[in-house]
């Protein structure tokens, strides 16, 4: 009897259930598509925002230390430092592929012909690291300061004396693409051909960027690094995030695994920390509390939406 008269309420007016059934189906297809553009769009926003500079920086104990207590900043010299030959270990943490690019620096006190001081950074323009678990990355400035205005090119990996000078320097040395300049510190000089000019809008306009090698030799200390500056995609902060960024020993068992395994920008800078020696590793707080702001409220737009 059950059955009959389901068969008769289908078969009644078939137009109708037709109709109905078919909105039914279109609702849920688009219901399932914005809610696969939202959980999406996070990740395009995310790795848009990547594009404007890294979100993590790490530098020696020491010279965080300092920094800390005499607010000295990025500008100077470090009197400890990082070991060039543990920089592939931040691309072997857990959250390995949410780091996407990093850069090493290490300011140079140096001086020019004229005798003038130079702010000199020795970095990876575009490097080839060749991984302890036989994978390879390319990683560099090129990537993290990619909203930089260059005029001319990056230099190559295996351009030792490439360099790349700031607008204001090269305005205020008559230096052009292709033009020779060289630097000294301490009785120690160099030779170095200018390969590109930048426009950044800040002080980086006024200083010079050489190959790291280049500036290890100047201040005498083979595999020394000054700071990293990495770039990670994140998850917008929350209160466990924020509990963890004061003290992860304050996290009960069951916390700190949810935190660990979760990709904040926290749980990467410590995950870094534990395999470089003598790092401390810091959230630039500007930048990932932005991203943060603007991913949530992207997302909260498009559950709205749907």
């Amino acid at each position: 009897m059950f059955f009959r008269m389901l068969r008769g309420a289908l078969t009644r007016r078939g137009n109708r259930h037709l109709m109905i059934a078919l909105t039914v189906a279109l609702g849920a297809g688009v219901a399932t598509s914005m809610l696969s553009v939202m959980f999406n769009v996070g990740d395009k926003v995310n790795q848009e925002l990547k594009s404007y500079g890294a979100n993590i920086v790490v530098r020696p104990q020491g010279a965080a230390v300092l920094d800390d207590l005499y607010n000295t900043g990025e500008a100077s010299e470090a009197r400890s430092y990082l070991r060039e030959d543990e920089l592939g270990n931040i691309k072997t943490i857990f959250w390995t592929y949410n780091i996407l690019d990093f850069a090493p620096l290490l300011n140079v006190s140096a001086t020019d012909a004229s005798g003038e001081h130079v702010p000199t950074t020795g970095t990876w323009f575009s490097h080839h690291l060749e991984l302890a678990t036989g994978e390879s990355v390319e990683t560099g400035l090129d990537k993290l300061r990619g909203w930089w205005g260059l005029q001319g090119a990056w230099p190559a990996d295996d351009d030792a004396t490439g360099a790349i000078v700031g607008t204001s320097y090269a305005s205020a040395r008559g230096l052009n693409v292709g033009d020779t300049f060289t630097l000294t510190r301490e009785g120690v000089s160099q030779d170095f051909t200018v390969r590109g000019i930048i426009t950044s809008g800040d002080d980086a306009d006024r200083g010079v960027f050489i190959q790291l090698p280049a500036a290890q030799t100047l201040i005498g200390r083979e595999g020394a690094v000054g700071s990293v500056e990495v770039s990670a995609l994140t998850t917008p902060d929350n209160d466990l995030a924020r509990k963890a960024a004061k003290n992860p020993n304050s996290l009960s068992v069951s916390e700190k695994e949810t935190w660990y395994c979760t990709a904040y920008v926290s749980s990467i800078a410590y995950q870094i920390e534990e395999v470089m020696t003598d790092s401390v590793a810091r959230p630039v707080r500007q930048v990932a509390q932005s991203e943060g702001t603007i991913l949530e409220k992207t997302q909260l737009l498009m559950v709205l939406v749907t």
